[in-house]
């Protein structure tokens, strides 16, 4: 594998050149940090920093430069001529703006991040679980600080319940022993996000798989939980068994950038019992023969996770 292969580029990133491209010298490299001045990038033997000049760094949301994207430099690799199409981006609603603000793109898996601690909530969970899925990336949970645990074998059921056969990895984030699961995920060159709240150990992960302190961590609140912000910016990370990783910053309240029609895969229970309401335009409230409200009183899920459902998709 190539040096350039190793960062995840192949076939079809290839086959999007251009033959203009070609002729121009343009070189393909891989967006690895942003900053005010701009960003990182990586061509496979050398990394480095283009400023936020031109059209790419001043045009729509969709246009920028985001950690994650294969951008075609100029033949002295000072300027971005274009951005290649993307095969996914996972975005969000920005909480201090309002508008839709991109995490990352061209994610092949997405490891959900939660510790067995006060702080597990499965709405959150939910929420990530329907990110992953409108997305089109592969998922994985992670359950934190099981040495710190009695009993995390309960946190295993509580994400169990909501989760639907997505694999549940728990750990010790301090021992590498704990990341095998993790690590034999990670075939050819691929490119994992790990997403989750402040202080559930995303950078700890990371710093064991690789095996250096290559993110900065701090310990959280033991009256709640809560962890301060340690990772401030989006990078991306080489791991030395292959593959990459994103660490971002962490959030406690998600807000998906678009309200999908269908979450048959987050929701399958109630995407199913949504099939059998005598009317397609049913409300789930007190509409006659709505199934949702009998599966309610049945209890085959509860009003959380139905209330919660209602206010992510469309």
């Amino acid at each position: 594998m190539s040096n350039i292969e190793q960062l995840g580029w192949n076939e079809e990133f290839e086959e999007s050149l251009s033959d203009d491209d070609r002729r121009a010298g343009s070189q393909p490299a891989r967006v690895v940090s942003e900053n005010r001045r701009g960003i990182v990038v990586d061509d496979g033997t050398h990394e480095r920093s283009v400023s936020s000049q031109g059209r790419w760094f001043h045009g729509s949301e969709d246009q920028r430069p985001i950690v994650g994207d294969w951008v075609l430099l100029s033949a002295r690799g000072d300027s971005v001529v274009r951005v290649l199409d993307r095969k996914n981006k996972l975005q969000r609603i920005s909480k201090r703006s309002g508008s839709p603000q991109a995490i990352a793109s061209n994610i092949d898996i997405m490891f959900i991040v939660f510790s067995c601690d006060a702080a597990f909530n499965e709405s959150r969970l939910e929420r990530y679980l329907a990110l992953g899925e409108t997305s089109g990336v592969g998922l994985a949970i992670v359950l934190t600080k099981i040495d710190l645990c009695s009993d995390y074998a309960r946190y295993i059921e509580r994400a169990n319940r909501v989760t639907f056969g997505i694999p549940i990895i728990p750990v010790n984030a301090l021992e590498r022993s704990f990341l095998d699961e993790i690590i034999s995920s990670f075939t050819g060159a691929l490119t994992s996000i790990f997403v989750g709240a402040s202080g559930v150990g995303k950078s700890t992960l990371i710093n064991t798989m690789v095996g250096s302190q290559v993110q900065d961590t701090r310990e959280v609140r033991t009256r709640d939980s809560k962890g301060r912000h340690t990772t401030t910016a989006r990078n991306l990370i080489r791991l030395p068994f292959g593959g990459l990783a994103v660490d971002v910053p962490g959030t406690r309240e998600l807000q998906l950038a678009s309200r999908p029609p269908h979450l048959p895969q987050s929701f399958p229970d109630i995407e199913e019992a949504i099939q059998n309401c005598r009317f397609a335009s049913c409300r789930h409230t007190s509409e006659p023969g709505c199934a949702i409200q009998k599966a309610l009183e049945t209890g085959e899920f509860d009003e959380r996770r139905l209330r919660n459902y209602l206010s992510i998709v469309g």
